[in-house]
């Protein structure tokens, strides 16, 4: 029992210094590279910036230590008299601080839908031809008539996000909605909102400190609530809350009854509205397993419910493609499939620096059966990869690093406007948003760069990461080996900014773990020195 508790420590801490080191040098490599996306500043310029909101930080930590000491000492003083001591019992009792949270996100999600209805636009690849198939389907129209049934076959992981969208459209209709379709961003919101307080129900188990959970709520309301990408009913908003509770799983529940359910859940229905959704089941396998299989007799009940659970949301979400199929009366051509191996030829696209390329999905969409497609794709990987020198691929994969993870925007502006029409709000919000958030606007540039010093403020928390490497090991191992492995896909497939957003709760909690172990060492610092 001791030597397997023994094995776990040091597994886990393998994988926590693996994954820190790699993101020491993802950190390294975004600060020396002079790539900017819309942006003026440099980014060795933003992180002079950095160093200086670090230097703040570390100063409130110090003053909050010192007034935390002289308040506990006065709330002693108050304590020993016995019948404030009762009243102070008593006004803990009524507490509710998960409820307190609760209605502070419904606030937000609510101030959420304000601000997409005043002033959303629509971006994003497929959202356009998703909205006007929907509210085709709606207005009668078959999947055959508005060639519905194609795009879900080509793209069937799209499947989900399309019924989705449809039911959600069918409510607006019920609810005399005058754009039916409005009810599909008003999700997206409430997608992100709920993905937020579940991260933040994480950050409150994680730590009793104040200052990281302020840091957690300012820095999740600004760069995550309130992204423009808010207002994009995709697979990216809708598949975060997936993720997010895939997370919030492992790290909160501790009962295997209702942690293994909850966690295959989310990642085995999640997957079919995002494939990524399924890393922290992976994450969680990786790290439990190696300590189930020692323990096989005591610990078998739970192993039985990780499998069943597994079994049996795997088996729900093939019952949902094909339920979806039947409610759409129609069925999906498994020839016209793309294969998964269509996103590594994408990937390893030099010209794309290994993003979406026309030219790729056009020549695997004119391929007629799903076998001759896997068979001529395998053979134009291997060309593209003989083609390139050792110094090629290199250059190729720090290219693709860098697109991926030089921007704080997720992308914002560089995926497009990609619909026939634009639609036009007059008021004054969405005048400012226009400003902000559109490529022409005035403000565009500092947005991108307020974006890109909070992003390179997130991936610094990670780095300190090594600061302390023995308390709360299993938390952070997990969350890195979910985002190393997000990272190790969009390297190995299709590479693109906006596929980080699923997980940007996440990389907010796992950047304040190196911060509160950043603060815990200055607040040691400051205990020693009283202490002397």
């Amino acid at each position: 029992m001791a030597g397997s508790g023994k094995f776990m420590a040091v597994w886990e801490r393998i994988f926590l210094i693996a994954g820190n080191v790699v993101f020491f040098m993802v950190f390294c490599i975004l600060a020396a590279t002079d790539d900017r996306v819309h942006r003026n500043a440099a980014n060795w310029r933003l992180l002079v910036v950095n160093l200086l909101i670090l230097a703040v930080l570390c100063a409130v930590s110090l003053f909050a230590f010192r007034g935390n000491a002289t308040e506990c000492s006065s709330e002693m003083k108050v304590l020993r008299s016995g019948s404030l001591s009762a009243f102070w019992k008593r006004i803990q009792a009524w507490k509710h601080p998960v409820i307190v949270l609760l209605g502070i996100y419904l606030l937000l999600f609510a101030l959420q839908c304000v601000f997409v209805h005043f002033t959303y636009f629509y971006t994003g690849w497929d959202v356009d031809l998703v909205k006007w198939r929907v509210e085709g389907v709606l207005e009668g129209y078959s999947l055959q008539d508005l060639g519905g049934d194609d795009y879900l076959s080509i793209c069937p992981n799209n499947l989900l996000v399309f019924y989705v969208q449809y039911l959600l459209a069918k409510i607006g209709e019920l609810f005399s909605l005058e754009t039916p379709y409005n009810m599909c961003f008003y999700a997206s919101c409430f997608c992100v909102s709920a993905s937020c307080f579940f991260g933040n129900l994480i950050v409150r188990k994680m730590t009793q400190s104040g200052m990281i959970r302020l840091l957690y709520d300012l820095t999740g309301t600004v760069f995550i609530l309130f992204s423009p990408w808010i207002g994009i009913p995709y697979s990216d908003t809708y598949g975060m809350l997936f993720a997010t509770v895939g997370v919030w799983a492992v790290c909160c529940l501790e009962r295997p009854v209702l942690k293994w359910p909850v966690t295959a859940f989310a990642a085995l229905i999640g997957y079919q509205m995002k494939p990524t959704c399924i890393f922290p089941l992976f994450a969680a396998i990786i790290l439990y397993l190696p300590g189930y299989l020692p323990e096989l007799r005591r610990r078998w009940k739970e192993l039985m419910i990780l499998l069943l659970s597994c079994l049996v949301f795997w088996g729900a979400a093939q019952g949902i493609v094909f339920l979806v199929q039947y409610n759409l009366s129609f069925r999906l051509d498994p020839e016209q499939k793309l294969p998964v191996n269509h996103y590594i030829m994408m990937g390893l696209n030099t010209d794309t620096s290994g993003g979406f390329s026309a030219e790729d999905r056009n020549f695997a969409v004119s391929i007629p059966t799903y076998e001759e497609k896997k068979r001529l794709t395998w053979e134009e990987i291997a060309f593209r990869w003989e083609q390139m020198t050792a110094s090629q691929k290199k250059e190729h994969y720090l290219t693709k690093l860098i697109y991926i993870m030089n921007n704080g925007t997720f992308s914002w502006g560089d995926e497009g406007v990609f619909f026939f029409s634009v639609p036009e709000h007059d008021n004054s919000l969405n005048d400012v948003y226009r400003e902000v958030f559109y490529p022409e606007g005035k403000y565009f540039t500092f947005y991108c760069e307020l974006a890109q010093i909070i992003w390179l403020q997130i991936l610094l928390g990670i780095v300190l990461l090594f600061l302390d490497l023995k308390n709360q090991t299993f938390q952070k191992a997990f969350l890195v080996i979910v985002l190393c492995g997000l990272l190790t896909f969009l390297m190995l497939f299709e590479a693109r900014a906006r596929y980080l957003i699923l997980y940007s709760p996440a990389f907010l909690i796992l950047s304040l773990h190196g911060y509160e172990g950043l603060f815990s060492r200055i607040l040691r610092r400051c205990t020693r020195g009283k202490a002397s």
